[in-house]
């Protein structure tokens, strides 16, 4: 396993912080892009929005596994292997117009979501401390928190250009890209490696399954919960 060279640290850094953006692209990108693919695809509004909340749902859900896996088995491959597919789904959904596939894509595109901004996150706490860590944790959250305001006016442009396929493609050559200069700039952050057990994790979650703060002071995972499940989120008094 190739560990993170010193030198290309900040490069490195700075692709993790661009990685961020892309929960909120995938996810609101092609919003203007509904009824056309609705139109398209000889389907209702309504079958469309389902790949959204499939997307949503998916990657809520994901996110309570991830943590034990990019433990076990490192951030860097994890992260390379997730862009990859990520990637190739994108450009699936673009060239195989169907919507029975683009729910199975999305599915899949939600758990590889989970994993690049799950792992990215990390890559933060494994690198910096004290005060630096947390100002790079306020840069991590509004950036994060940008990326579904800009989406859906790129998805717009796109849409009017070229047609809601342009929006897939985009993640894809995008998506691709970052995996191209992860290969090149970025390598393992984590240290030390937690052995994979299933019995040790599965009694893990299921202790914190009985704490219901957990899942109240969770705020990223019960809002992706929520929305999946077609719910508007509120604040809590637990965050």
């Amino acid at each position: 396993m190739r560990n993170l060279d010193i030198n290309h640290k900040g490069f490195s850094t700075f692709l993790a912080l661009g990685l961020i953006p892309l929960s909120g692209f995938a996810t609101d990108i092609y919003l203007p892009s509904l009824p056309s693919m609705a139109k398209d695809l000889h389907v209702s509004s309504a079958a469309i929005q389902l790949s959204l909340v499939l997307f949503m749902f998916s990657n809520g859900i994901s996110q309570i596994f991830i943590g034990s896996i990019i433990d076990s088995f490192g951030r860097y491959k994890v992260a390379v292997a997730s862009l990859a597919v990520f990637s190739i789904t994108s450009f699936m959904i673009a060239l195989v117009p169907n919507i029975y596939l683009i729910y199975a894509m999305r599915i899949i595109q939600g758990i590889a979501i989970a994993f690049i901004v799950v792992g990215k996150r990390a890559y933060f706490v494994d690198l910096y401390s004290g005060e630096k860590l947390k100002n790079y944790i306020s840069l991590f959250s509004i950036i994060w928190a940008s990326a579904p305001i800009l989406a859906p006016f790129l998805g717009g442009y796109l849409q009017d250009l070229f047609g809601w396929r342009s929006n897939f493609y985009f993640l894809g050559i995008l998506s691709l890209a970052f995996l191209i200069l992860e290969l090149i700039y970025s390598g393992e952050t984590l240290k030390y490696y937690h052995p994979f057990k299933v019995k040790t994790i599965t009694e893990t979650y299921l202790g914190k399954n009985k704490n219901s703060g957990f899942y109240l002071r969770n705020y990223h995972f019960r809002n992706q919960l929520w929305v999946g499940c077609g719910i508007q989120p509120v604040e809590s008094v637990y965050y």
